[in-house]
């Protein structure tokens, strides 16, 4: 399956960005990865990977990945 491939390869993202200190991509990657998981119908995982990444995107101050993964995390909540 696609998704799974996908999850792999993000999961592996995800450690290496963590190890340079890029909140900015480990945040990309945990909303990669919430893709992911709401593909493979795994919404609880998804949820998860959506807040992780808005969390990072409030230390951020990142206006516009806030509201993106603010909409990712309504979107799951709304299910």
């Amino acid at each position: 399956m696609v998704f799974n491939f996908q999850r792999t390869f993000f999961v592996k993202m995800c450690t290496v960005v963590k190890a340079l200190g890029d909140k900015r991509g480990v945040s990309a990657t945990l909303v990669n990865l919430g893709d992911c998981a709401k593909n493979l119908q795994q919404d609880s995982l998804a949820l998860k990977y959506y807040s992780s990444a808005l969390e990072l995107d409030r230390q951020l101050n990142d206006s516009a990945d806030i509201a993106y993964s603010l909409a990712n995390v309504g979107g799951m909540l709304r299910q």
